[in-house]
């Protein structure tokens, strides 16, 4: 029979019941504050002026969402920290899109703002963004951003090489009405140009497309011409506050809508878009041998006569830290500008490639630039691409990496011709010119004294005209004329005397006729008046055979 094994079952003592129901609900609480509590945020700004710890407050659209609960140094020193407490029931508003400012008074072209500050304080605005993924650390702003984030329209980017008065806040201008503003503007240093960040609200985005062009508003454009003297200005707060406009080309038609982020150049007046209409380009280095003096900014690029581009500088300081020391002679570099709508191709990515492939394949058949003087008087130069049947091996220099496509150039020894000019304006100020202009008077006191003669035989003419003698001729002739036309009467086809000058004509060709036989029988046979015509001779039979 099997024994019975005993063993001792551990049991929990009914002591720890109560002590793990209050961990198991200190864990639960816990969590609950953890999921639930309120989200913390850091905000890096670079001044803490107006900004309190458990003071200043955090707003979006004028409604308390948080409380700014420390503010420090940051690490570096360089800024300052503040750490914030956002309400859990706006954390949502917590994207990589939020942007954070602090409300102060502040006063600018755009008028006055954050007057209520003074009384209630500064406080900290949030604005929300349209979507993105949830973020707790941000970089706040200095001033409030010229366009919400939330904003309905577009944003667009432009860049312009000269210097002008376009500001922060300046107007977008459609014909005079203000559609947008100017976001940002800043100077890039790698490409020397501004660069502004333009937005354009609804539903005035739909006039945006691809021909559209942007030019400097803030100027008032005086002219003078043949019709006369005009001017021509935009609104008055784009000549106060300066502006930015934009438009179509003369002829152009709407293209294709654009998206956020599209770039445009900005041009300097509304004159310069119709001078060049068109948005993409290529940039070309040339290094010219020949003296540069007069081609300017701005000078024409020709292709036999033709405009299809413009000079955009000429410095040395496209060379950069380049050692030209021991070299024969240093070259002059100028930038041009080439734009393959000029070429009828399309003014687009493709037909900005396809120009670039054909210049690089009709330079190496001779395809050169040149410089061409287009005025004797003011000694203003271009550049002519053309080819040469013996053209310049490209310098040594287009080999080298410069940054821009380098266009080999043709020396067409200008000094030379402007030499030869010189000569021709030697030998013409040498001419007997004080000669020839005493001849020249005396021609001309010749010629008067003819006049005069003329003048006299007009005269006479005009006595003898005016005389009875002469005033009666038209009644003689019209006495004459009347006697030939009753003479005529006599001879007329139903007349006696036509029907006999008929008849005599009709026996005096019949005589001709006789005349004319005699003199071709005279021909063949001379003796035929002396002798007779011999008489044939009969006919002899023959013998049948």
């Amino acid at each position: 029979m099997d024994k019975a094994v005993v063993t001792n079952q551990r049991r929990i003592s009914s002591v720890w019941i109560i002590p793990g129901l209050a961990l198991l609900l200190g864990a639960w609480m816990l969590f609950n504050s953890i999921v639930n509590a309120d989200p913390t945020v850091t905000i890096q700004f670079e001044t803490a002026d107006g900004i309190e710890a458990g003071k200043t407050k955090i707003r979006t659209r004028n409604i308390e969402i948080g409380l700014v609960e420390s503010v420090q140094l940051s690490d570096g020193f360089e800024s300052v920290t503040v750490t914030a407490r956002i309400k859990r029931s706006s954390a949502a508003l917590l994207t990589d899109e939020t942007q954070f400012w602090v409300a102060r008074p502040r006063i600018g072209l755009g008028g006055v703002s954050g007057v209520g500050t003074l009384l209630s304080g500064a406080y900290i605005v949030l604005e929300p963004g349209k979507s993105g993924r949830r973020r707790i650390d941000f970089v706040g702003l200095e001033a409030p951003p010229m366009t919400p984030p939330t904003a309905e329209g577009v944003r667009l980017r432009l860049y312009s090489e000269d210097s002008g008065a376009i500001n922060l806040g300046d107007p977008i201008l459609y014909r005079g009405r203000r559609v947008g503003q100017v976001d940002a503007a800043e100077f890039e240093i790698e490409r020397n140009r501004f660069r502004y960040d333009v937005f354009v609200e609804s539903p005035y985005d739909s006039l945006i497309t691809e021909p559209t062009r942007f030019w400097k508003a803030s100027a008032i454009e005086m002219k003078a011409d043949a019709d006369g003297f005009s001017i021509n200005a935009d609104s008055l707060e784009s000549i106060l506050a300066g502006g930015i406009a934009f438009d179509l080309p003369s002829g152009a038609v709407p293209g294709k809508s654009v998206e956020d982020g599209a770039s445009f150049l900005l041009y300097s007046n509304q004159e310069d878009i119709d001078r060049f209409p068109y948005h993409h380009y290529a940039e070309y280095l040339l290094f010219f041998h020949d003296s540069v003096r007069g081609l300017k900014t701005g000078a024409p690029v020709e292709y036999r006569g033709i405009q299809v581009g413009h000079v955009v500088d000429v410095s040395f300081s496209y060379f950069r830290d380049r050692d030209f020391f021991g070299v024969d002679e240093v070259p002059v570099p100028a930038l041009i500008r080439i734009y393959p709508g000029h070429f009828q191709l399309d003014d687009s990515e493709e037909g900005l490639a396809k120009m670039k492939g054909l210049v690089e394949l009709h330079t190496a058949s001779g395809l050169r630039a040149a410089l061409h003087r287009g005025s004797l008087l003011t000694g203003n130069l271009f550049v002519s691409i053309d080819f040469y049947q013996q053209s310049d091996e490209p310098l040594a220099e287009a080999a080298l990496d410069w940054g821009y496509d380098v266009f080999p150039t043709q020396s067409v020894g200008l000094e030379q011709i402007e030499r030869r000019v010189v000569d021709i304006l030697n030998t013409v100020d040498g001419l007997p010119l004080a000669a020839l202009t005493t001849e020249v008077r005396d021609a001309i006191a010749h010629a008067r004294s003819m006049f005069d003669n003329s003048s006299a035989m007009i005269e006479g003419l005009g006595s003898l005209f005016s005389s009875e003698q002469t005033q009666g001729l038209p009644a003689r002739f019209e006495t004459t004329l009347e006697a030939v036309e009753a003479a005529m009467r006599g001879v007329a086809p139903d007349s006696p005397v036509y029907e006999e000058l008929e008849s005599s004509v009709r026996k005096l060709n019949a005589a001709l006729s006789d005349l004319q036989r005699l003199a071709q029988k005279l021909e063949r046979q001379p003796n035929a008046i002396l002798f007779s015509k011999p008489a044939k001779a009969d006919p002899e039979p023959k013998a049948s055979k």
